[in-house]
């Protein structure tokens, strides 16, 4: 019933994972994405102005929702969340 309890260490199975996780942190490291969220939005909306370092910029839900809606489409994020997910379900289900 418990087969890799008895063939297998917790340990070993922490390792296990390392190794399966190693071609998801190649990709990762040579994936190119931008240096922030400013360069997301400016490609997405190129013809949007700036607002300038004095004034401080008010958050509503708008923006929030805008905010979000820019981190979903960045691949590169998805990406990370998506390995984190796993790498905790994948855990969860050992435990």
């Amino acid at each position: 019933m418990n087969l890799f309890g008895k063939i297998w260490t917790w340990r070993s199975l922490f390792i296990a994972e390392a190794f399966l996780m190693v071609p998801f942190i190649i990709v990762v490291i040579f994936a190119r994405g931008p240096k922030n969220i400013k360069e997301v939005e400016d490609r997405l909306n190129p013809t949007a102005s700036s607002p300038s370092s004095h004034q401080k910029p008010q958050k509503t839900f708008g923006a929030v929702w805008s905010d979000a809606k820019t981190l979903i489409q960045n691949p590169v994020y998805m990406l990370i969340v998506l390995g984190y997910a796993a790498q905790t379900f994948v855990v969860g289900g050992f435990a």
